[in-house]
């Protein structure tokens, strides 16, 4: 899920803020050799840009850095807080999908100078949504509201996407719409992905 929050302005005007909370759980992300980007991606739960530059930080000086994702998804604004810090880094960024990248996390993914993923595994793209757990009552200008902020968030995606996928502007705002799902080999065909490596071996 891309997720935002639902904001009401004191004179009653609703906009969506896709900036995640300023509270941000720092946790260690190094394991295995690897920079690991897993679960949700959100400010509160660790999965977050604190939390990757923390381990950018962390990483031996001059050695490329090495990601591995396993994500549905989750904030978008983190997710492209997590994209920007590893694009911005001066080192040579390989990303690996041992299982999934979806949602937001496809976002982050197209940071990499090389990306791989294995045979098996899932990158899912689809259009940003809002999801509403507090009973907001909407009138017509509120949902135009809405509709155009999600419009512009989709353009967001798209942007970042369209930086590594070989189709059309157009053939990707469709698969967005479609909510595609592409396999390993799917993905490298379309142009997310650079290499298929083996599946992960189940402990």
């Amino acid at each position: 899920m891309i997720a935002a929050r639902r904001v009401e302005d004191a004179d009653g005007t609703i906009h969506l803020d896709w900036t995640p909370p300023a509270k941000e759980a720092v946790v260690s992300l190094i394991r295995g050799g690897a920079i690991h980007i897993a679960g949700s991606i959100e400010p509160a739960n660790g999965c977050n840009a604190a939390s990757v530059r923390r381990a950018l930080a962390d990483w031996p000086r001059g050695e490329p850095v090495v990601v591995e994702i396993d994500s549905t998804g989750g904030n978008l604004a983190e997710g492209v807080a997590i994209y920007l810090a590893l694009k911005c880094d001066p080192r040579h960024v390989t990303i690996r999908i041992p299982k999934q990248a979806a949602s937001a996390a496809t976002v982050i993914v197209c940071a990499g100078d090389r990306i791989e993923i294995a045979e098996a595994a899932r990158f899912e793209i689809h259009d940003s949504r809002f999801v509403d757990t507090k009973g907001w009552a909407l009138t017509s200008a509120r949902l135009q509201v809405l509709s155009d902020t999600l419009a512009e968030a989709d353009a967001q995606i798209r942007d970042i996407l369209g930086t590594r996928c070989k189709c059309s502007r157009g053939w990707l705002a469709d698969a967005m719409h479609q909510e595609r799902t592409f396999t390993g080999h799917e993905a490298v065909e379309v142009g997310f992905a650079d290499a298929v490596i083996p599946n992960p071996e189940e402990s």
